[in-house]
């Protein structure tokens, strides 16, 4: 009988170990939860439109934060792009900065949200559904996530540059132009790259096609430095495996090459 109350006294103290252990853990996880910054919901921002013109803004700009996809929990900047003119647009550069606040000190983050459609004057036919043709709109989201550490005083957005299929543009053009120039220079230099790769492999598309295939930075091949001039020689690389695979196949590829081939010697 006293064996008997020596197990019963030993399988309660240990059942209250257990529940003081777990105890102890869930409020270690509730106050490691509690520690995690907490994404901020409500965040200003402001907009500058480009001047009216008879009334009418010619191109109108809509902003607000959206939830960054997981796993991170983050607010990103999105915002939507509406063409009001009787001009198809080809590339519209945003620029903005975003103020934030830590320890009664403020600091600011800015740069430019870049939509280029055209890409390349190869890829004019093949990309002109992507243009913001009068009265549709466009959305262009920054890549990368607000700052969820820090309190955000302010976002402060306006169109910088905004280019057309004539050739006009509007906007301030503090530096919009310029980064779609980069971007542009990139995706030539990745096309005088590829141009170069067809002649010397007997101007053979099934040759060059692997090229196409691969996933890797292009900068280092290129030697670009500039992070545009990166993205732009990528798209190029997207594009033209694009119209391999479903926008007119090898035939319409090599057409392309073929026109500037005799510009390279053999």
């Amino acid at each position: 009988m006293i064996v008997k109350n020596k197990t019963v006294s030993r399988v309660c103290l240990l059942g209250l170990l257990i529940s003081c252990l777990w105890f102890f853990s869930g409020k270690k996880n509730l106050a490691s939860q509690n520690s995690r910054p907490e994404v901020q919901n409500v965040i200003a921002i402001t907009t500058t439109q480009l001047p009216s013109s008879q009334g009418v803004v010619p191109i109108a700009l809509q902003c607000q934060t959206v939830d960054y996809p997981k796993p991170r929990e983050a607010k990103s900047l999105r915002c939507v792009v509406t063409n009001n003119t009787a001009t198809s647009i080809t590339a519209v550069s945003l620029a903005y900065s975003i103020t934030y606040e830590a320890n009664d000190q403020e600091s600011t983050d800015g740069g430019f949200m870049t939509l280029d459609a055209l890409v390349h004057p190869d890829f004019h036919d093949a990309n002109f559904s992507k243009f913001i043709h009068p009265g549709a709109d466009r959305v262009i989201q920054r890549g990368a996530p607000i700052e969820s550490n820090l309190l955000v005083k302010e976002i402060k957005i306006n169109i910088d540059y905004v280019e057309f299929e004539n050739g006009t543009s509007l906007g301030p053009n503090s530096r919009g132009s310029t980064v779609i120039a980069q971007f542009r220079e990139g995706a030539t230099q990745y096309k005088q790259w590829l141009l170069k790769q067809y002649v010397n492999r007997n101007r053979s598309i099934t040759a060059i096609a692997p090229l196409l295939q691969d996933t890797s930075s292009p900068g280092a091949e290129l030697k670009l430095d500039d992070g545009m001039q990166v993205i732009g020689a990528e798209e190029y690389r997207r594009n033209a495996r694009n119209i391999l695979s479903t926008r007119g196949g090898a035939s319409e590829l090599q057409r392309q090459l073929a026109n500037n081939s005799s510009k390279l010697p053999d």
